[in-house]
């Protein structure tokens, strides 16, 4: 809508340069920093469009900020991951370019989350909140689905 969201987060994250003002995090001024330096100061980005690759399996996409950070408890962030998306460990061998735009969302807000450190293990930057509230009302409609399912009638 042209507010300047996907602006503000890439500045944030450094792949714009800021035009004037201050951007703080953990008590560290970022507008001087290299996009390099943010990133090992674990803050997550989900951008809108996605960026996984296409060679690694769904679990390597989600594992890259392991790798490229030196993530000490990714085993115990991976678990949670799995806990609170619990699709992103169904697809965990899958080939990314065979997953549906949503699937490679989930993946995606999976990477992100893998490398926040606040929020309960997590500080994300998610171009596209609304993905954390759809998939939680999904859910919610398919065990109410599931619940009512023998007094429905499916046409």
């Amino acid at each position: 809508n042209g507010a300047g969201k996907t602006t503000l987060l890439k500045t944030i994250m450094g792949i714009l340069k800021t035009k004037s003002g201050q951007i703080e995090f953990d008590d560290n001024e970022l507008t001087s920093l290299p996009s390099e330096i943010r990133a090992n100061m674990f803050i997550g980005y989900m951008p809108e469009d996605r960026r996984l690759i296409p060679s690694m399996t769904s679990e390597e996409n989600i594992m890259i900020p392991v790798w490229a950070v030196n993530i000490d408890d990714w085993e115990k962030r991976l678990k949670w991951i799995y806990k609170i998306i619990p699709e992103a460990n169904e697809l965990k061998y899958r080939p990314s370019t065979s997953l549906s735009g949503g699937q490679q969302k989930l993946i995606a807000l999976s990477r992100a989350l893998m490398v926040g450190k606040k929020l309960k293990h997590a500080v994300s930057i998610l171009e596209e909140y609304c993905l954390l509230i759809f998939h939680f009302f999904f859910n919610l409609a398919c065990a109410t689905l599931k619940a009512f399912r023998p007094y429905l009638i499916f046409v």
